[in-house]
C-alpha cells in the first residue's frame, strides 16, 4: 500500500498566496520612529551576487530605523572587502568590520555584534534576504507586545532561479520541540542587552552556533518573553554551499553538543540521541525517577482487559505498577465516573488510562512516558497510536478550536510517516490527549476531577481536563518514540473536521493560520503491508 512519508506545500499554491501576502506587508502601515534594529551579518568569501543580494535586502527595508553591521572573516576573495566597501559608501547606517584573521562564524558575529548599538538584534546569514517588509512587520509586533525579547517568524527558501518555494510555517514557543530541532531561525530578532548578558556566539559549535545561543538565551527568560511572528520574513539561500547546509553531520553534532550542555547548565540528567526516522534532529532521553503508576485499563469485557494487563504490564525496577481494569465502553458515562473514583482514591505518582485494545510495541513504552511526565514543567503526555494494519489511528492535537485531523488523511500515514519537517517525528505540544493512551501526575490530574464528574464519556474528561491543565500555564505533550498498536480496530472513532480541514494535512500541523491557507502535496512512498 502506499503511504505518504513527508508533504510539503503546492508550489503554485504558495506562490498566489505569498504574492496576496506580500500585499498585504507592503500596504500595511510604516511604523514611526521606533526602536533601532541592528542588523548583524557575518561574511566570509561570499559569492558576489548573493552578498549584494542579502545587503540590498536591508537596504529595501520599508522600516527605516535600522543599522547593518558586517563583520568580514578575513575572506581570501579580494571582491568581497571591496563591495562591502561599496555599501558603506551608500549608506552611512551600513557599518564594516574586518577580522584581520579568521574567527569563524561565531567570531565574526560577535565582532558584527559590537558594531550594533539597537535595542533589539536581528540576524541574517551572508547569503539569504530578508523580506522588504520584515523589520516593519516585527518592529509593529514588538510596540504591540512591550514585554517580548525574542522574535522569531517564519521563513521559506529561495531555489536556483530565485523562486520562493519551501516555506516553514511554524509553531508558537514549544521548548520540547525546539529540543528536537532548531526551528527558531530565521529571522531571529533579540533584544541586544539578552545577546550581551548571555555573551554572544561561542566558538566550536560551527553550523549549530545560533542553537547554542538560543539555548543560553531561554535560560534566561520566560516563555511569555518569546514571539512567534506567523509571517514568511526570512528566505534561505537554498545552494549546495550555503553556510547553513554545508557539513550537516558536524552541525548535527555540534546541535547534540549543544543541548547536552543546556542540560548540564539547568541541572537535568538527560541524554540527546538521534531520531528514528528523522536523524538529524534529536530525541530526549529524560531522566527516569523512582515511581509509582496506576493505569486504568478499560475495554469492553473482562477477557480483553485480562489480555491487555499481560500485554502492559512492565517489570522496571525503578517503577511500581498497578493496573486497575475497568470493564465499560470508552463512550459510557458509568466509565467516567469509574475513572474518577479510582483517581480521587489513587495514591500513585502518576494516574494514566490505556484503551484494552492496544499493544506496545516496545517494553520501555512506560519508562518513556513517566520520564517525560516526570518533568518539572509538563502535566500530561501520550504517544503515537497505530491500526491494526500500521496506519496511524491518532495524530497530535494542535488546534484549540477544536479541529481533528480527518479519517481519510490518517490512512495516509503509518508510523514512519514524517509529516512536514519532521513535525510527526519529535515530541512537542499539543491541545489534547486521547483517553486511549494518557499519562498524568496525579495530583495535576485530580484538580480536574470536576472535568470527569460532568463528562458524558472517557474522550471529553480527558480531552478537558487538558485543555484546563494549558489554562494553567502547564504542558501537554505529544511524543512519536512511544508507539502502541491497536489489535483491532472496531469502534475506533472518526474524527469529524471542517470543509477548510478537508483534505486533513493542515490539521497535521501547528496551528499556525498560514497553513490553512494554501494547499498541501504528499510524498508517496510504497509500504510492505
Amino acid at each position: 500500500m502506499a503511504c505518504a512519508d513527508t508533504w510539503s506545500v503546492n508550489q503554485a499554491s504558495y506562490e498566489r498566496w505569498s504574492r496576496l501576502r506580500d500585499q498585504r506587508l507592503l500596504e500595511a502601515s510604516v511604523a514611526g520612529h521606533g526602536p533601532l534594529i541592528s542588523i548583524v551579518m557575518p561574511v566570509y568569501n561570499t559569492e558576489p551576487a548573493y552578498l549584494a543580494s542579502a545587503i540590498e535586502s536591508v537596504m529595501a527595508q520599508t522600516y527605516q530605523y535600522w543599522q547593518l553591521c558586517i563583520a568580514d572573516d578575513a575572506s581570501t576573495e579580494p571582491g568581497v572587502a571591496a563591495m562591502l566597501q561599496h555599501y558603506a559608501g551608500l549608506d552611512q547606517r551600513i557599518y564594516v568590520s574586518r577580522l584581520e584573521n579568521n574567527q569563524g562564524i561565531a567570531g565574526a558575529s560577535n565582532r558584527a555584534l559590537e558594531l550594533a548599538s539597537g535595542q533589539f538584534v536581528a540576524l541574517i546569514d551572508h547569503d539569504d534576504v530578508l523580506h522588504p517588509a520584515a523589520l516593519n512587520a516585527v518592529v509593529c509586533a514588538l510596540v504591540a507586545n512591550p514585554g517580548v525579547k525574542f522574535v522569531y517568524t517564519d521563513s521559506d527558501h529561495l531555489d536556483a532561479q530565485g523562486r520562493r518555494c519551501d516555506p516553514f510555517f511554524k509553531p508558537d514557543w514549544d521548548y520540547s520541540r525546539f529540543l528536537g530541532q532548531n526551528y527558531l531561525n530565521h529571522l531571529t530578532v533579540i533584544q541586544r542587552d539578552l545577546l550581551q548578558a548571555c555573551q554572544g556566539w561561542r566558538a566550536g559549535y560551527q553550523g549549530s552556533q545560533d542553537y547554542d545561543l538560543y539555548l543560553r538565551i531561554v535560560e534566561t527568560i520566560e516563555p511569555r518573553e518569546i514571539l512567534h511572528l506567523p509571517e514568511v520574513l526570512y528566505h534561505w539561500r537554498d545552494v549546495p554551499d550555503s553556510v547553513a547546509r554545508s557539513n550537516l553531520a558536524r552541525a548535527v553534532g555540534a546541535a547534540r553538543e549543544a543541548i547536552a550542555h543546556h542540560f548540564e547548565r539547568v541541572g537535568v540528567e538527560a541524554l540527546v540521541k538521534g531520531c528514528a526516522n528523522a536523524i538529524i534532529f534529536n530525541r530526549i532521553e529524560w531522566p527516569l525517577p523512582a515511581a509509582s503508576v496506576e493505569l486504568v485499563v478499560y475495554g469492553e469485557n473482562e477477557a480483553e482487559i485480562e489480555a491487555a494487563s499481560g500485554a502492559l504490564s512492565v517489570v522496571d525496577e525503578m517503577l511500581s505498577v498497578r493496573i486497575s481494569p475497568i470493564v465499560g465502553s470508552v463512550d459510557s458515562p458509568d466509565l467516567v465516573m469509574a475513572v474518577a473514583t479510582r483517581l480521587s482514591a489513587s495514591d500513585s505518582d502518576f494516574f494514566g488510562t490505556v484503551d484494552a485494545r492496544l499493544r506496545p510495541k516496545a517494553g520501555h513504552w512506560l519508562r518513556r512516558l513517566v520520564s517525560i511526565a516526570a518533568r518539572d514543567d509538563v502535566a500530561a503526555v501520550s504517544g503515537k497510536l497505530l491500526r491494526s494494519d500500521g496506519r496511524l489511528a491518532a495524530a497530535p492535537e494542535y488546534h484549540a478550536a477544536g479541529a481533528q485531523c480527518t479519517v481519510a488523511a490518517l490512512n495516509l500515514l503509518d508510523e514512519t510517516s514524517k509529516g512536514n519537517i519532521a513535525n510527526l517525528c519529535l515530541d512537542q505540544e499539543v491541545t489534547a490527549l486521547p483517553a486511549a493512551l494518557m499519562l498524568a501526575r496525579t495530583v495535576s490530574l485530580r484538580q480536574f476531577l470536576a472535568m470527569f464528574e460532568h463528562s458524558e464519556n472517557l474522550d471529553a474528561a480527558v480531552r478537558l481536563s487538558c485543555r484546563e491543565m494549558l489554562d494553567q500555564d502547564m504542558r501537554v505533550l505529544w511524543s512519536p518514540h512511544t508507539v502502541l498498536r491497536y489489535s483491532n480496530d472496531a469502534g475506533l472513532p472518526c474524527a469529524v473536521v471542517p470543509d477548510c480541514f478537508a483534505d486533513g494535512i493542515p490539521a497535521l500541523l501547528p496551528d499556525n493560520p498560514n497553513c490553512r491557507e494554501i494547499e498541501w502535496e504528499a510524498d508517496w512512498r510504497e509500504t510492505d503491508s
